[in-house]
């Protein structure tokens, strides 16, 4: 059975009439060494790198939108829809994962009255929901304009296929070429 937290480790807030309490787990810390349940530790870790890797699309993405929209070519647009999904997903596993951390488990460690996740679920969840919109935005709004269909010339010259201009292969240009 796990020991109990030094005191040193816990915080105690209040906001209006409830009070909440806190504790301060150093993530990198041996978790052995402290005789708590190595699961907890690991969920935890697994959960800010998670909550890392969505910030990091979340600025990709975004950066990437705006690339796309300033040079309009259909592909650009997919790849911006596809980061956009790869961000809701990033998101939609942070919620699961900070779901499944077993407040039975923790609650031996600290006592706690009451869980509550309050306004930072629903923050993760609209965040998870406008990733998706716009990710299924700029796939819908990802159309190859070509022609007489595109809005200008520059678009229609950007969507045009182009061949690489190669020499052609012959039995000669597969050899080695010698120094001379």
């Amino acid at each position: 059975m796990p020991t109990m937290i030094p005191f040193n480790r816990m915080f105690r807030t209040s906001v209006g009439q409830q009070s909440y309490d806190y504790v301060l787990i150093h993530l990198f810390e041996d978790s052995y060494e402290r005789k708590l349940d190595h699961t907890i530790t690991a969920l935890l870790r697994t959960t800010v790198s998670f909550i890392g890797i969505s910030l990091l699309m979340m600025v990709l993405s975004n950066v990437f939108a705006v690339y796309s929209l300033k040079h309009p070519r259909y592909t650009f647009k997919r790849a911006a829809a596809a980061l956009y999904g790869m961000t809701m997903a990033c998101l939609i596993v942070c919620v699961d994962l900070g779901g499944t951390e077993d407040p039975q488990r923790i609650s031996v460690l600290v006592e706690v009255k009451a869980w509550s996740y309050s306004y930072s679920l629903i923050v993760v969840i609209l965040s998870a929901v406008a990733n998706g919109m716009a990710g299924i935005l700029f796939f819908l709004y990802s159309k190859k304009l070509k022609g007489s269909r595109a809005p200008n010339q520059k678009v229609a010259e950007a969507n045009e296929e182009f061949l690489i201009d190669l020499p052609p292969v012959t039995e000669k240009s597969n050899e080695c070429p010698t120094q001379t």
